[in-house]
């Protein structure tokens, strides 16, 4: 996301199957398609509620030259968050920075892409930062590269007694909430698994925990971190605050949209700013 943006800037256009079943296109294969309502935007991101996707074209970027990202391994939270300030501060350009936290163990993954001096010189800069601050580092390219990038999405996957909670700050913000998130987990008795874009401040939670417990937990952050949304919950699971941080004025508003395309609620019915849920 740091390097390449969201998905929803790189879709095009879609082939929609409506609730009704009317097949519509949406977009163009064309950059410049759109005039009055973006709606290839609102359907990439109305999780399946207003419409079956049934074909996607997307802008492709080019496979680049090279490639390479530096693990670094930090002795505390406050070593990692300063690394990351200070390579904020520098004139590179990595195209991701990810901040992975589980079990005790603290990782600063950073990548760099594109021409192999460019690289060499991301890889140099950040493993200094890294000693500066007591990191124990590895580089990686190549397949091993890629294997630790397919690990890395897998910690977004959840089981059945955990739930997956996504927060979005400030990255200014890094390093206190990283301070708020430990200190509720200590207090509802949780386990948290952290994975974080760190410099566009995008953190996903993979908590473990009795459901209440968890709850709890949820509500805690949710009064602390307003922008704190619930993706994934265990079973028998009731929250105590709004599982999705919408104002009443937001929420009337997608609810009426949804009523004026799937007026049926065809489509995802249990999508929590539909359901009547808390």
């Amino acid at each position: 996301r740091l390097g390449y943006g969201a998905l929803r800037d790189w879709v095009l256009a879609l082939d929609v199957l409506e609730p009704d079943g009317e097949p519509v296109r949406l977009g163009a294969q064309v950059v410049k398609n759109v005039t009055g309502y973006d709606l290839v935007k609102l359907y990439t991101g109305s999780y399946g509620t207003l419409g079956l996707m049934t074909a996607v074209a997307l802008k492709v970027f080019p496979q680049p030259p090279a490639g390479a990202t530096a693990i670094m391994k930090m002795p505390t939270s406050v070593a990692a968050c300063t690394l990351i300030d200070d390579l904020a501060a520098t004139r590179l350009l990595p195209t991701a920075v990810e901040y992975l936290a589980d079990a005790g163990a603290i990782v600063v993954a950073v990548r760099a892409e594109g021409h192999p001096a460019a690289v060499e010189r991301h890889m140099q800069e950040v493993t200094e930062l890294a000693h500066r601050h007591n990191g124990v580092w590895t580089v990686v390219a190549g397949a091993d590269e890629t294997s630790f990038w397919q690990q890395t999405v897998a910690r977004y996957g959840v089981v059945t007694d955990q739930a997956l909670l996504r927060l979005s700050v400030w990255p200014s913000r890094f390093a206190a909430t990283l301070q708020t998130i430990e200190q509720a987990a200590c207090h509802q008795h949780v386990e948290v698994a952290l994975t974080a874009h760190a410099l566009s401040g995008i953190i996903y939670l993979r908590v473990t925990g009795e459901p209440a417990a968890i709850a709890a937990y949820h509500a805690e952050l949710y009064r602390t971190i307003p922008h704190t949304r619930l993706l994934v919950t265990p079973p028998h699971f009731v929250p105590q605050v709004p599982v999705w941080p919408l104002s009443p004025t937001t929420l009337n508003r997608i609810r009426a949209l949804k009523v004026a395309i799937d007026p049926h609620n065809t489509l995802n019915p249990t999508a929590v700013w539909f359901a009547n849920r808390t």
